[in-house]
């Protein structure tokens, strides 16, 4: 398990769960340094699947989104998966009111991410 002041990275079987520490992604510093360790994770540490637990977020900018765009990306290209979980009633509207609901897989539990990625827990 690694923790540092922003993401809490741990790793279940094959799947690295990356659960968000702050309540609000919103400042470009903040935003920038997520954003260098969640690409770290998949581009330096060859991390395939990734569950974003969201579930301490309340807030989220544009910019923030885009991060998860490129983290998207990188993960399909390395033929991997990421789901996201625990998302609040408002990040889920921000989800459907950008439709990026379409793109990303979402779950309602950490539990039940870690099924659609196919790792069941005893």
């Amino acid at each position: 398990m690694t923790q540092n002041a922003r993401l809490l990275v741990q790793t279940l079987k094959d799947v690295t769960v990356v659960t968000f520490q702050d309540s609000a992604i919103v400042d470009a510093q903040v935003i920038e340094k997520v954003g260098q360790e969640l690409n770290a994770l998949v581009e330096k540490q060859d991390r395939r699947k990734l569950l974003l637990d969201m579930s301490r977020v309340t807030h989220l900018s544009s910019a923030a989104l885009s991060v998860l765009l490129v983290v998207r990306q990188h993960i399909e290209k390395a033929n991997g998966m990421l789901v996201i979980c625990g998302l609040g009633k408002d990040l889920q509207k921000l989800f459907k009111l950008t439709s990026l609901h379409k793109i990303f897989t979402f779950a309602a539990s950490e539990q039940e991410a870690l099924e659609k990625m196919g790792v069941i827990l005893a």
